[in-house]
């Protein structure tokens, strides 16, 4: 197998959760809850305008 990129347009990603069929985690500098799915389409669900989301549960 060789590795491929399949999300480079982020600044800080952290916490990563496989959940659902979809890799979930957070853009610590964007403040934003994202997924990937193996194809690699990306969805973005929440936006945070207060503080900064963290990967640590």
């Amino acid at each position: 197998m060789t590795p491929r990129c399949l999300l480079d347009d982020g600044r800080y990603y952290e916490g990563p959760r496989w959940h659902a069929g979809r890799l979930w985690f957070v853009d610590c500098m964007e403040r934003t809850l994202l997924s990937l799915s193996l194809s690699g389409e990306r969805e973005q669900h929440a936006k945070f305008d207060d503080d900064t989301p963290c990967g640590a549960l």
